[in-house]
């Protein structure tokens, strides 16, 4: 299940995720925020409103992972309802957030239930305009997230197209775990936790804090 709108990274995640024959991907995307006037009754309108009440609340126990990509909650009045994708973790339920200008930095998520679960903090948002190579960490190296399937494994990563934009977030948490650092050609930014994970009570997180994987369709490794 994808909360965003559609961009080249949420294209690309759902094509990669959609060649895996066992996952039944639900996609939602957002085309219009309830305070866009378009001028015409509603009973014109093709699109539907967006199904809130039952995504994150009667059905929300269907649901294997959660994923916001790039997403603001605030616009959609949903903020009754991250306390019930918080709990659902807690439960059993995976979770990611995926980076962009309305996640990490613009999402206004830091004090809410969605902080609360993720990997890392969210006291030091914003976005840093400027290449950023992929190294693994110890824990990435070993981690299956993170195995490609290949000897050499550090420097296939290394060798991945750069990625141009960074959300910066915060400390990591508590028994959560950094995989994959972004440096920056930036010198006065230095290593960035790109993807962390988590385990939250029965359930597990991820945070991405970029909107760039789609820069891996121009990789040749």
């Amino acid at each position: 299940q994808v909360a965003g709108r559609p961009s080249w990274d949420e294209r690309f995640l759902r094509q990669h995720l959609k060649e895996n024959p066992n996952v039944d991907l639900i996609s939602f995307f957002i085309l219009r925020t309830p305070n866009d006037d378009p001028q015409v009754s509603e009973k014109e309108l093709s699109l539907i409103p967006f199904p809130t009440d039952k995504i994150f609340d009667t059905e929300l126990h269907t649901f294997d992972v959660v994923i916001f990509q790039n997403f603001d909650y605030r616009p959609y009045r949903m903020a009754r309802y991250l306390p019930n994708i918080r709990d659902a973790v807690r439960d059993g339920l995976g979770f990611v957030m995926l980076g962009g200008p309305q996640s990490f930095a613009g999402g206004g998520y830091r004090g809410t239930a969605i902080e609360e679960i993720l990997p890392v903090q969210l006291d030091q948002p914003g976005t840093v305009e400027s290449p950023a190579q992929l190294t693994l960490t110890p824990v990435g190296l070993v981690h299956p997230i993170t195995q490609l399937g290949r000897n050499k494994l550090s420097e296939l990563w290394q060798d991945l197209p750069a990625w141009p934009r960074v959300n910066t977030t915060g400390p990591l948490n508590p028994d959560a775990s950094v995989l994959v650092n972004a440096t920056s050609k930036d010198s006065r930014v230095q290593a960035m936790p790109l993807i962390s994970v988590s385990e939250v009570g029965k359930g597990r997180t991820m945070a991405i804090s970029s909107d760039s994987m789609w820069r891996w369709r121009f990789s040749d490794s």
